[in-house]
């Protein structure tokens, strides 16, 4: 006698919501990572950019100042002034014009390296990056409330906790039964009649209780131990957020007394120094003292520059409204 049968289990609605909720909740989660590590891989492009900037100026500066001392050499040479002082002072003089050349090497390898790193990370090949990069104009130091709005970090803790708590309840619901629907169909045989039928059962996964309490207990342990993290992240994430605006608060203003009072005074310095008689080592030492100044007031703003700029592309990774 032929017969047929069909069956379909459906899972408790209970354990399809949580599903559902579990699978939103990870996917949640995934897209805070891949958010988070865009913003990592943008602020790596823009401090590769500011390490070739800087090293490419630094280079620049480092030649104009080669220039100056080969020209306050010439001076020396020219004045009437000789002894044993003078001509002690013009070997020195030739001594740091070789160091300055050195360190016009370093910068050029420093600057090939940075190209390369920069070259890496845009895609873009070194040749079309080997011009003469512009320095932008100074970014805006954001404030802390703007930084806070939806923070990526807080974001990925988060969805990490609705993720293990979607989680707890899909364990929890293995407590629930599966219902079984089944129709079957016995054709008519000799005398027998036809027969059909339709049955609803269910699952009765209480009977081994240990399998699911134990799977509860799990992920009850991951979610509690993700709310201490996101508690931890919201911490850590408020003192980074306060160092790093305090920080580029600081660099600021140091970099706004380079640019106009320090930098200014040294400039008008080495103006005055081309009027000076170089007759005596006094004269000597303070046109020295002049040149050496202007340069290093010139490489401390291209660091602080730097160093301000990169501070905020490590902001930018924190900052909700990029």
């Amino acid at each position: 006698q032929p017969s047929y049968g069909i069956s379909q289990t459906i899972p408790f609605p209970t354990k399809i919501i949580a599903s559902g909720a579990a699978t939103s909740s990870a996917f949640k989660a995934g897209e805070a990572d891949k958010e988070y590590e865009e913003r990592l891989v943008l602020a790596s492009v823009k401090v590769a950019f500011w390490d070739y900037l800087h090293a490419y100026q630094e280079k620049q500066v480092k030649e104009d100042q080669l220039k100056v001392l080969k020209d306050h050499l010439k001076r020396i040479v020219r004045s009437p002034v000789s002894d044993t002082l003078t001509n002690s002072h013009i070997l020195g003089i030739k001594n740091e014009i070789s160091a300055m050349e050195s360190e016009l090497d370093d910068s050029a390898l420093k600057m090939h390296r940075a190209r390369n790193v920069l070259s890496v990370l845009t895609g873009l090949s070194a040749q079309t990056l080997a011009g003469h990069p512009e320095e932008p104009p100074p970014s805006i130091v954001p404030s802390v409330e703007s930084v806070r709005r939806d923070n990526p970090l807080l974001k990925r803790a988060k969805t990490e906790v609705e993720k293990f708590n979607a989680d707890l309840t899909l364990a929890r619901s293995a407590y629930l039964p599966d219902i079984t629907v089944s129709y079957n169909w016995n054709s008519q045989f000799h005398l027998r009649p036809q027969n059909q039928e339709v049955m609803i059962g269910l699952s009765l996964p209480f009977v081994f209780f240990w399998q699911p309490r134990a799977e509860v207990r799990e992920k009850r342990a991951h979610l509690i131990e993700s709310e201490a993290l996101e508690h931890k992240a919201y911490r850590e994430s408020e003192a980074m957020i306060s160092n790093l605006v305090e920080e580029l608060n600081v660099l600021s203003r140091k970099l706004a007394r380079l640019e106009k009072e320090s930098i200014p005074r040294s400039e008008n310095r080495m103006e005055l120094a081309h009027s000076i008689s170089l007759t005596d080592m006094p004269t000597l030492m303070q046109h020295r003292e002049i040149l050496d100044d202007l340069l290093r007031l010139k490489l401390e703003r291209l660091q602080v520059r730097s160093d301000f700029e990169k501070k905020i592309a490590e902001l930018e990774v924190l900052k909700g409204d990029q």
